[in-house]
């Protein structure tokens, strides 16, 4: 009993020094309607874990995710959201609330959890190529 809880120690000491979980490089574009998204976030949530990350989307529907734990997610198999907003903002943007403010397509409720949006993304360890997210209204 003792050589197995030295040997299960051991390869817990050993087993988590220096490791690191895989990563993979994450970004792409989203478009409603062959129209890019502005003013919202895509949202990866993996479907193993339950871990999630949100990135902005820029003017052109753009976005690429540099997390905490470094560029890109944790490999494995994720489901996507899209949601008005983004982040930092505390707020949904308001259409319309100024003559200046730039036009947003409204995202159809659907794709605003990743359990209902059917959107999905298999991130693999280094480079992955831009993930594209064709939305229809």
């Amino acid at each position: 009993m003792k050589q197995l809880f030295t040997a299960l120690m051991l390869a817990f000491l050993f087993g988590g020094c220096g490791s690191q979980t895989p990563m993979g490089t994450v970004s792409g574009h989203v478009a409603l309607d062959g129209q890019p998204l502005d003013g919202a976030m895509v949202v990866f949530e993996n479907l193993q874990t339950g871990y999630a990350a949100s990135a902005n989307l820029a003017a052109d529907g753009s976005f690429a995710f540099d997390t905490a734990s470094g560029v890109g997610l944790p490999i494995g198999q994720y489901g996507v959201a899209v949601q008005p907003g983004a982040i930092g903002s505390g707020e949904a943007p308001l259409v319309g609330e100024r003559e200046d403010a730039p036009k947003r397509i409204a995202i159809p409720a659907r794709y605003h959890s990743s359990k209902t949006s059917l959107l999905t993304a298999t991130v693999v360890e280094g480079d992955n190529p831009p993930f594209e997210f064709q939305l229809t209204p």
